[in-house]
C-alpha cells in the first residue's frame, strides 16, 4: 500500500468504512455512472454486504466521499441551479414512497391456487372458467412524472426488468391455472361418481388445496405434516348403511359409502404419487424462484436511482434537468 492508499483508507475509517479501496471505488463509479448496485452484493462476483455497499452509497449522496472522488477524476453532477436540484429530488422522492415498491412483489404458489380454486369450486356449484389477472399500468405508470423518470435515464435496465416481470408473472399465474384445471378433472374423472356425492365445494376447494401444497412443498423444502390420507367410519348411518368420511391430517373432506371414501382415497393417492416431483412442479417451482430474484432486483434498482443518476437525462419540457457534464 502506497502512502496515498494509506492515507485514504485512514480517511474511510475516519467515516467508519472499514473495507478495500478497491470495494469503494467499484461501488463510487457505479454511484456516479448512474449502473445498478446489485451486482456487487447479488452475484457470484459480489464484493460486499449489500449494508456496506448502501452505506458507501449514503456516503457518496451526502458529499462525504467527495475529497476522494476528486482524487479519483470519477464525474461529478455538474452544478445545478435551485430549481434543477429541486426537479430531481422531487423525482426521486416520488421514486421512495412505498406504494412504488409495493406492486413489485410475488405471491406464493399456494396463495394463487387457493385464488385459482375459489373461481373453479364456488359456493353454489362448480365453475370452470378461471379469469387470470391481467396486470394494465403499474399504479405509477399512468402518471407524468412516470415517464419523466423514464425520460430522465431511458437506458437502464430496470425498464427491461418491469416488463420481462409482467410477462413472467402472467405466465406463472397460466401455469397453475393449468395445474388446478388439471387437478379438479383429474379428480373428478377419478371418482367415477359425481364429487357432490360425499362433499360440499369449500370441501373440494380445501382437499384440492391440501394436495396442491403438499406436492409444491416437496420441491420448495415446506412440506405439510399431514400423514396418509385415510378412510374411517363415523357413528351415524344413512339408510342402514354405515357412513365413513375421507380424512387427512386431522381434517376431514368429504362423507359417504364406505365404498365411495375408499375410492376418494384411492384417487387421492394417485395423484400425489403421479404428479409428486414431476416437472410440470419443477418448472413452476422454477418459474418462482426466479420471480422473486427478479423482483427483489427491480426493487434494488429503484432504490440504486438518485439525483446524480436522473441528471443524466432530460424529460419533454422540461428545461432546468440539464444533461450530465464533465
Amino acid at each position: 500500500m502506497d502512502k496515498n492508499d494509506d492515507q485514504w483508507t485512514t480517511f474511510l475509517k475516519g467515516l467508519g468504512l472499514t473495507v478495500d479501496l478497491e470495494v469503494v471505488r467499484e461501488v463510487a463509479t457505479r454511484v456516479v455512472q448512474g449502473k445498478p448496485l446489485y451486482p456487487l452484493y447479488a452475484s457470484r462476483a459480489s464484493i460486499a454486504g449489500k449494508g456496506t455497499v448502501y452505506k458507501i452509497k449514503r456516503l457518496i449522496e451526502a458529499g462525504k466521499l467527495d475529497p476522494l472522488l476528486r482524487y479519483w477524476g470519477l464525474r461529478q453532477p455538474a452544478e445545478m441551479d435551485p430549481l434543477q436540484i429541486a426537479h430531481l429530488r422531487g423525482l426521486r422522492t416520488f421514486l421512495q414512497q412505498d406504494t412504488i415498491l409495493a406492486p413489485f412483489s410475488v405471491q406464493t404458489p399456494g396463495t394463487v391456487m387457493e385464488s385459482m380454486l375459489k373461481q373453479m369450486v364456488g359456493r353454489y356449484g362448480t365453475r370452470h372458467r378461471i379469469l387470470i389477472p391481467v396486470r394494465g399500468c403499474l399504479p405509477w405508470e399512468d402518471l407524468p412524472i412516470a415517464s419523466r423518470i423514464r425520460d430522465h435515464c431511458p437506458e437502464r435496465e430496470l425498464w427491461q426488468h418491469i416488463d420481462e416481470w409482467e410477462r413472467s408473472e402472467g405466465q406463472y399465474w397460466s401455469a397453475i391455472a393449468d395445474i388446478a384445471r388439471g387437478l379438479q378433472a383429474e379428480f373428478h374423472k377419478g371418482l367415477h361418481f359425481p364429487a357432490s356425492e360425499i362433499m360440499n365445494p369449500a370441501q373440494e376447494l380445501g382437499l384440492l388445496l391440501d394436495i396442491f401444497n403438499w406436492l409444491i412443498g416437496q420441491l420448495l423444502g415446506n412440506v405439510p405434516h399431514f400423514g396418509s390420507v385415510y378412510g374411517e367410519p363415523t357413528q351415524r348411518k344413512n339408510g342402514g348403511e354405515p357412513i365413513f368420511r375421507l380424512a387427512w391430517g386431522g381434517m376431514y373432506y368429504a362423507e359417504g359409502t364406505e365404498k365411495q371414501i375408499e375410492r376418494a382415497k384411492a384417487v387421492v393417492q394417485d395423484m400425489m404419487n403421479r404428479r409428486s416431483d414431476s416437472d410440470e412442479f419443477r418448472s413452476l417451482v422454477r418459474q418462482y424462484n426466479s420471480l422473486k430474484l427478479l423482483v427483489q432486483r427491480i426493487r434494488d434498482e429503484i432504490q440504486d436511482i438518485d439525483e446524480a443518476t436522473l441528471a443524466e437525462g432530460r424529460c419533454p419540457g422540461c428545461e432546468i434537468a440539464t444533461s450530465k457534464q464533465d
